[in-house]
């Protein structure tokens, strides 16, 4: 059930079964959590014993042609005060980030180069690393983690993806996908494997995070 905040007016909502551990998860522009990645990553989790987060931010299509920097402030400005009210009202020990396309700028930007969050575990799909401050805020991190991209992706530069493989990261990339990890041309059986593929992957992620 979405909520929100006496004094902030972007909704959440809060699936809390009293886990240590929560993931917040950070949707794409038109791509939200009712959809695929976000159905089976919230079932993952809870099926893990993790609780979760979804903020409901919205925004009108043109919201990416706003420099980085401006994207960027504007979603701390709608995730930070709720990120904040749960960190603060439940004792939780680990925190989980799921981004997907637009939901990575928050991760990238900023909660990677925050000290609080250097423990965090970082599943990024289909990130925007097309804009070069994302990509550089990726390669020098040191979290551990997954990102997952289809080669059919504006965002997916082979060159590029090959210098993140000296990360931290676990790289997925899924042939003849797109940016919302359709396969093409139209194949609804490779979709759902890509898609299964993806959540026994984010699963591994969870686990060799938990042994370090």
């Amino acid at each position: 059930m979405k909520q929100t905040l006496p004094y902030h007016s972007v909704p959440y909502t809060h699936i809390h079964r009293g886990s240590k551990k929560v993931c917040m998860m950070f949707s794409g522009l038109g791509y939200h959590y009712e959809k695929p990645l976000f159905y089976y990553s919230t079932m993952l989790m809870l099926e893990e014993g993790i609780d979760v987060v979804h903020v409901h931010y919205s925004y009108n299509r043109d919201f990416l042609k706003q420099s980085l920097q401006i994207v960027a402030d504007t979603m701390m400005k709608d995730i930070e005060p709720i990120l904040m009210h749960i960190l603060e009202t439940y004792s939780y020990e680990e925190i989980i980030f799921i981004g997907k396309s637009l939901g990575t700028v928050p991760i990238l930007h900023n909660f990677m180069k925050q000290d609080r969050f250097a423990g965090a575990t970082m599943l990024l799909l289909t990130p925007l690393l097309n804009f070069p401050e994302l990509f550089t805020s990726l390669q020098e991190s040191k979290h551990r983690g997954l990102l997952v991209i289809g080669d059919q992706d504006v965002h997916y530069d082979k060159q590029k993806f090959q210098q993140l493989h000296e990360t931290n990261f676990q790289v997925d990339v899924i042939k003849d996908a797109d940016h919302s990890l359709d396969v093409h041309p139209i194949n609804a059986h490779a979709s759902l494997t890509a898609l299964m593929n993806v959540m026994n992957n984010m699963k591994k992620s969870l686990h060799i995070v938990k042994q370090h």
